[in-house]
C-alpha cells in the first residue's frame, strides 16, 4: 500500500485515463458469470453502468492505458510518438490493486485495458498478458475484463489473453485503406484485420471444444469489437456502414463502435483544432448500426453511393420509411414480426410484445401505447383493425413535417383511459410477503373478489363505507400463495408480482391482487395479456422497480471501515434492499458488508460466505459506525480523479447525465461530491 501513498499513482491515473478516454468501447455486456467462493466479483450479461461522466457517457469499466509511451506516429492520436506530452506506464501490480479496490467499492464493473505500442507490439502484449494473469490468478478477480489486441503481436500471446478476457477488440479506426495510409503510416489494413481473424478463429474453435467438454475454459465469451472514427477524414456514412456490415458478416463481431473525432493534433490532413465533433452524425450511425444488427436492414437499403449521408434531422428508420411509403401503412394485428421491426416507433421489445398480445385479442392504439410503442412516430405507418388513429394526409411532405414537429400533440379527443375499483379494504405490510398474506386472506374470506380491495400499510386510507381488516404478515401463508403462483401460473408471473410489490406507489397491492385473480383463472397465458386492465398496471410497476434496481446495481457506493467491513448508504425511491442483497452477496461472497436504506430504516448485513440477513425498523441512532479505514480516503480521491479525467469537455452534456443518473442518487456517490465534476 505504501506504493500508492505518494502522488505518483495519481499522476499515472490522470495521464493514462485521459489518454484512454477517446476510446468509446467501454461496455461491460456479453458475459454472464456467477460469483464463486474465494473470488471477487461476477459478470452480468446485460452489463451495468456505475456512473455517467459529464459528457453523458456511461462509466462502466476502469478505462486506462497500460502505457501512453507509443512507438507509432498516428496523426489523429494524442499519444503519437512526435507529441510532446507527459508519458507514464503502469506496472501490472498497480493495475491489479486499483482495479480490485475500485471494484470492492462498486465504482466499476471491471477493467478496460489498452495501450500504446511500448517498444514493440510483442513486448506490449506480453505486459498486458502479465497483468491479466496476475489479476485472475493471484488477485482472484472474477469481474469483467475488456482488453485490446495489439496488431503485430504474436498470435500465442493474443490466444492466452483471450482465455482471461471477457471481450477483446482491435480498432480499425478508419473505414478505408487510403485514409489509414494517410493518417496511420505505421499500420496497414491487413495488419489490423489479422488479429481480428485470429480471435474469430479461436472463438469458433473454443465453441467446438465447449460442445465436447462443457467445463473447458472459455475464450473471449463476450466476443470481439472494433472502433471506427467519424469525421477525421472524408469517408461517407455509406462507406462506414458498409465496412461495419462487412465486419459483422465476415468476422462475427459483436459491436462496431463509432467515435466522433475530436481534434487533438494540428495537421493540415486533419480537421482544425477548433472543429466541433460531429456528435449528431455519430448518434445517427449508432442508430443505423442497430438497424443492421437487430432489425434486419442492410447498409444498401439505408444508404447508397448517390445517397451517402444519413439525414441528421431524423432517425434512419424514419428516413427509410419516408422513402418507401408504398409499403405503408401496415396492419399491426396481421403483419409479421419482421415487418413490425421496420415500422418507425416500434422496437424489438415492443414488436415482441405485440406478437404475444395480439394472440389474445385484437389490439388498438390504446393497447399499443401500453405496450411501449412510440405513437408519435408509428401513427403515420400503422393501422389497427383497418383504421388509422385519426384522419391524416399520408404524403411524404406531411409525414415529414409531423415527424420533425416534436412538440406536436395528439388530437384533443384521443384519450387513454384507466380503470379503478372501490370496495372493502384489507391491510398488509410493505413487502411481497405481506401482500401475498393479504391475498391468502382475501381468498379464504369468501366475501367475493369484487367486494375487496387490498391496500399496502403505508398507503391505507380510511373508507367510510368499507370495513378495514388489518392483516399481519404470515410467512407460511405467503409461501403457500407464492408456490401456487409458480405452479399454477408461471415463474415469470411471480417475478412480476415480486418486483411490483416493492414499488413505492399507492395501489400496488390491489394491482397484484387483480393480476393474480386473472392469473389463477387463465394460467400462464396471463403474461401475454399485456394490455389487459389487470395485467398492464403490474407490468408498469415491475418495469419501474426493475429500472431502479438496474440503476442501483451500479450506483451503490461502499466505503471501507477500519474493521474492513464495507458500508453503503442508499435512499432509493422503491424498496430495493432485498434485491440488492442478492446481487451483492453473489458479487462479494468473501466480503463482510452492510447496505442501509436510510429512507425505510432497513439494513442488509452480509457475513463472509453466509446468506445476507435483512433487519427492519433500524434507526440512524442505532448505527454508531466506526471511522473509515486509512486507505478509504485515498481510493475515494483516486476515483474522483479518474471520474473527472474521463469526461470529454468537447462532448459535455449535462442534460444527458441528469437523465441517465438522476440527482436524487448523487449525495451517496463520492465522484459527485467534488465541485466542477
Amino acid at each position: 500500500m505504501e506504493e500508492l501513498s505518494g502522488q505518483g499513482i495519481f499522476r499515472k491515473l490522470s495521464i493514462l485515463a485521459d489518454a484512454a478516454k477517446y476510446d468509446v468501447a467501454c461496455t461491460s455486456s456479453g458475459a454472464d458469470r456467477k460469483g464463486k467462493k474465494g473470488a471477487l466479483g461476477n459478470a452480468a450479461a446485460a452489463g451495468i453502468c456505475h456512473s455517467f461522466a459529464s459528457d453523458g457517457r456511461c462509466i462502466s469499466l476502469l478505462k486506462i492505458l497500460l502505457s501512453n509511451d507509443c512507438a507509432y506516429d498516428c496523426l489523429y492520436c494524442k499519444s503519437r510518438r512526435s507529441n510532446d506530452v507527459a508519458r507514464a506506464t503502469f506496472t501490472p501490480e498497480e493495475i491489479c490493486l486499483i482495479t480490485t479496490e475500485f471494484y470492492r467499492r462498486n465504482y466499476i464493473e471491471g477493467l478496460f485495458l489498452s495501450s500504446g505500442v511500448l517498444k514493440d507490439p510483442g513486448y506490449t502484449m506480453e505486459r498486458i498478458y502479465t497483468t491479466l494473469y496476475l489479476l485472475r490468478e493471484r488477485w482472484h478477480f472474477n469481474g469483467y475484463i475488456h482488453v485490446k489486441a495489439i496488431p503485430g503481436a504474436d498470435e500465442e500471446l493474443i490466444r492466452r489473453c483471450g482465455f482471461y478476457a471477457d471481450r477483446m477488440s482491435c480498432n480499425l479506426e478508419l473505414s478505408t485503406g487510403d485514409s489509414l495510409r494517410t493518417l496511420a503510416p505505421n499500420k496497414t489494413r491487413e495488419m489490423i484485420l489479422k488479429p481480428i481473424r485470429q480471435i474469430q478463429t479461436h472463438i469458433r474453435e473454443n465453441k467446438e471444444e465447449l460442445a465436447l467438454y462443457r467445463h473447458a475454459p472459455r475464450f473471449v465469451p463476450a466476443g470481439q469489437s472494433t472502433q471506427v472514427m467519424v469525421g477525421a477524414t472524408q469517408d461517407t456514412d455509406y462507406q462506414i456502414l458498409s465496412v461495419a456490415e462487412s465486419l459483422y458478416r465476415r468476422f462475427s463481431l459483436k459491436r462496431v463502435f463509432y467515435s466522433a473525432y475530436i481534434p487533438v493534433n494540428q495537421d493540415e490532413r486533419l480537421p482544425a483544432i477548433c472543429t466541433p465533433p460531429p456528435l449528431l452524425r455519430e448518434h445517427r450511425l449508432y442508430q443505423a448500426d442497430w438497424l443492421l444488427r437487430y432489425y434486419g436492414f442492410r447498409a444498401d437499403e439505408l444508404l447508397s453511393p448517390s445517397h451517402s449521408s444519413l439525414d441528421i434531422r431524423m432517425d434512419p428508420k424514419c428516413d427509410w420509411a419516408l422513402r418507401h411509403l408504398e409499403l405503408f401503412p401496415v396492419e399491426v394485428n396481421k403483419v409479421s414480426y419482421e415487418t413490425l421491426l421496420r415500422v418507425p416507433g416500434i422496437g424489438v421489445t415492443s414488436a415482441r410484445r405485440i406478437c404475444r398480445a395480439r394472440k389474445m385479442a385484437a389490439l388498438n392504439f390504446d393497447h399499443l401505447k401500453k405496450l411501449g410503442v412510440v405513437l408519435k412516430r408509428a401513427v403515420y405507418f400503422i393501422t389497427c383493425s383497418g383504421r388509422m388513429m385519426y384522419p391524416m394526409q399520408l404524403t411524404e411532405k406531411c409525414i415529414e413535417e409531423g415527424l420533425l414537429d416534436t412538440p406536436r400533440q395528439m388530437p384533443a379527443d384521443i384519450r387513454f383511459q384507466k380503470g379503478s375499483w372501490h370496495q372493502l379494504s384489507l391491510f398488509e405490510d410493505m413487502g411481497v410477503e405481506g401482500i401475498l398474506t393479504a391475498i391468502h386472506e382475501a381468498y379464504v374470506s369468501r366475501y367475493g373478489h369484487q367486494f375487496q380491495i387490498i391496500e399496502a400499510g403505508e398507503y391505507t386510507e380510511g373508507n367510510l363505507f368499507a370495513e378495514t381488516i388489518p392483516v399481519a404478515t404470515d410467512m407460511d401463508k405467503a409461501i403457500r400463495v407464492a408456490e401456487a403462483v409458480r405452479r399454477k401460473i408461471s415463474q415469470e408471473a411471480y417475478q412480476m408480482i415480486r418486483y411490483a410489490s416493492m414499488a413505492a406507489v399507492p395501489g400496488k397491492a390491489d394491482a397484484v391482487y387483480r393480476f393474480l385473480i386473472l392469473g389463477f383463472s387463465i394460467g400462464r397465458k396471463v403474461t401475454d395479456h399485456m394490455s389487459h386492465t389487470y395485467v398492464n398496471p403490474v407490468l408498469h410497476l415491475y418495469r419501474q422497480v426493475w429500472r431502479e434496481t438496474d440503476h442501483m446495481y451500479g450506483f451503490v457506493r461502499f466505503r471501507e471501515l477500519k474493521s474492513g467491513v464495507l458500508f453503503a448508504k442508499i435512499e432509493p425511491k422503491h424498496h430495493q434492499v432485498p434485491l440488492l442483497a442478492e446481487h451483492f452477496a453473489d458479487r462479494f461472497p468473501e466480503e463482510n458488508f452492510m447496505i442501509w436504506d436510510a429512507k425505510r430504516r432497513e439494513v442488509c448485513i452480509h457475513e463472509r460466505n453466509k446468506p445476507p440477513v435483512l433487519i427492519s425498523h433500524v434507526t440512524a441512532e442505532a448505527w454508531k459506525l466506526e471511522e473509515i479505514s486509512e486507505d478509504e480516503a485515498m481510493f475515494e480521491k483516486l476515483w474522483q480523479n479518474f471520474y473527472k479525467t474521463t469526461g470529454i469537455l468537447e462532448r459535455r452534456n449535462e442534460a444527458c447525465r441528469m437523465r441517465m443518473m438522476p440527482k436524487m442518487y448523487w449525495k451517496n456517490m463520492p465522484e459527485l461530491w467534488q465541485k466542477n465534476c
